[in-house]
């Protein structure tokens, strides 16, 4: 929490308090998108009796470049076209996802976000009337379901 006061002619910016949650960030949703992703692939029918996808490092890698692409394009898009060119053994990993799959997978992460800024408040001494503006930091910021926990 920080308090932006006009001093002379530049504005002068004092910080009340600051939290945050060392174990949440935009790489958790990300790893939760691999999960989904790879019990998706696994479902396949060309995939039965095969070991898990998460078990190749390659698979694994080429699935963690495909999920930043992803969340870009659910961050903007009700939906993605996801298509990973044989992702392994000649297998093609290619399906929609929906946001709502999406925010379902990281339902933890969102009832996690409200903590560290109820403490931040608490430490400042404010309520949440007291707040005119936001300002969020990190690679999660476009996520809309962190907006939109926010803004509830």
């Amino acid at each position: 929490m920080y308090n932006v006061t006009e001093k002379k002619s530049s504005p002068y910016i004092e910080i009340l308090s600051e939290a945050f949650d060392k174990q949440l960030g935009a790489s958790d949703m990300q790893n939760s998108l691999v999960q989904l992703l790879a019990k998706e692939f696994d479902s396949m029918k060309e995939r039965s009796s095969k070991p898990s996808v998460l078990t190749n490092t390659r698979a694994v890698s080429r699935l963690k470049k495909e999920v930043v692409k992803i969340m870009e394009v659910l961050s903007a898009n009700k939906a993605a076209s996801i298509k990973v060119p044989e992702l392994l053994d000649y297998v093609t990993l290619q399906f929609m996802l929906n946001r709502e799959t999406f925010e379902a997978a990281n339902q933890e992460f969102a009832a996690r976000i409200i903590k560290p800024v109820n403490e931040a408040l608490e430490r400042a001494g404010l309520s949440l009337e007291d707040i005119d503006d936001v300002e969020l930091l990190g690679g999660g910021i476009r996520v809309p379901i962190v907006m939109e926990t926010l803004q509830n």
